[in-house]
């Protein structure tokens, strides 16, 4: 019998999906009718994207939102038959089932494998069976099948395999749509795209070649090859600022419509639109880029539709006690110019917390923050000025090598990309 949505839930597990889930009830049910809530997700009011080690001994209250843990889950699957039934509701008041009538977590050793899920009936449809055989996954502990980090590429924790059907401890929040199905439909004509790319630079160097040996009887044609030339080094540019489906955007400037002056618990947590213009947040920045190594890329365009881009091959930021100081970047490459070199080492700068080595505030006076020192060769948080050249010196969205200060650019994106 589905469970009333008026009715007190006989499961004992509650959580929010991203995909437009109000709160899903997931519980542990013994043969003996013992009811074990093993998590619940109600109100957004704890954070659910953790490492392996929160994980394994649980977190949060258990009477609110909470973590049972995965060592006790696997304790209490494995010390007599278990089921687990999953309640959920949407935004609307619909509510729906997913019953598993024989479930099995295996211990830390085997990384908490999804061993066993018995035989599904509900409502809601069998989302888990996807990851059954999968083990548990963590931003700081990769054990799904997929080239990247499904915990980090999806900002939650569970049994992914490439990646998931379900994503019951992913972020909390309204949406009407399922976003990891946006993602894939991006994701698949991005790479679509991409293919598109490599076969025309293909046909281009079969024309490159044809044309010098052609040149070697017509010198009327001097000048081609350094136009097909240059015409090959765009397509590569285009091919580098491709994104895949591992990069993880964490910062876009695209029309103005987002306030990046702001202050220090903004930048903290982050802020605006991710189809926008918006901030990933320097906690989340900071988790990531210690999970494991990422190459940062930046593709900016100017008002004259010039494309170009940077690429640092390492990029590590430490924590908010540390004021989330730029620890490593790498090895430069692209065709943007080095700005960002400037500021390794530098803790960050907001107009409430001057970090900087200036004797003033260079987020106040350049109008952003940033890492800045004294001040800035970027200031890709600045203020956004339509147009591009301005009178005003360096307070726009600003790249120094491939601009200078008295200009903003139209378009900027920050990537991490695994490497």
């Amino acid at each position: 019998m589905e469970p009333s949505a008026k009715s007190t839930p006989t499961i004992c597990l509650l959580l929010l999906l991203l995909s437009g889930f109000k709160g899903i009830y997931m519980q542990s049910c013994q043969q003996d009718c013992q009811q074990t809530v093993i998590q619940r997700r109600i109100d957004g009011s704890v954070d659910f994207y953790r490492p392996w080690s929160d994980y394994k001994v649980g977190f949060g209250d258990p009477s609110k939102e909470f973590f049972l843990g995965l060592d006790e889950i696997n304790r209490l699957t494995n010390s007599c038959p278990t089921q687990l039934l999953i309640v959920m509701d949407d935004w609307e008041g619909n509510r729906r089932y997913a019953h598993y009538d024989g479930i099995i977590v295996g211990s830390e050793g085997e990384n908490y494998n999804l061993k066993q899920l018995g035989k599904y009936t509900g409502s809601a449809g069998d989302s888990m069976t996807f990851s059954l055989g999968q083990n548990f996954t963590t931003y700081d502990r990769d054990n799904d099948v997929w080239s990247g980090n499904c915990a980090v590429r999806y900002t939650g924790a569970f049994w992914y395999k490439d990646c998931h059907q379900t994503n019951p401890n992913g972020l909390y929040g309204k949406s009407k749509q399922n976003e990891s199905l946006i993602i894939y439909d991006i994701h698949g004509k991005l790479n679509e795209l991409e293919e598109n790319v490599v076969n025309t630079h293909k046909k281009l160097m079969e024309t490159q070649t044809n044309l010098t040996n052609c040149l070697n009887g017509n010198p009327q044609l001097n000048g081609v090859l350094e136009k097909i030339h240059k015409l090959e080094m765009g397509f590569k540019e285009l091919r580098t600022s491709i994104k895949k489906p591992s990069d993880i955007v964490i910062q876009r400037r695209v029309d103005g419509s987002e306030d990046f002056f702001r202050p220090w618990a903004d930048y903290k947590e982050g802020f605006g639109n991710s189809s926008g213009e918006f901030f990933i947040g320097l906690d989340k920045l900071n988790k990531l880029t210690n999970s494991r190594p990422y190459e940062l890329l930046i593709v900016m365009e100017d008002w004259e539709n010039d494309c170009r881009y940077a690429r640092y091959d390492q990029f590590i930021i430490g924590t908010e006690a540390e004021k989330y100081v730029l620890k490593e970047l790498g090895k430069y490459s692209g065709s943007a110019g080095d700005a960002l070199g400037y500021s390794l080492g530098q803790k960050f700068t907001t107009k409430d917390q001057d970090n900087d080595v200036w004797n003033k505030n260079c987020a106040v006076e350049f109008t952003g923050a940033w890492w800045y020192k004294d001040c800035h060769r970027s200031n890709l948080n600045g203020r956004y000025i339509k147009g591009g050249k301005t009178t005003v010196f360096a307070q726009g969205v600003d790249w120094d090598p491939f601009k200078g200060h008295y200009y903003s650019l139209k378009f900027v994106e920050m990537i991490l990309r695994p490497t």
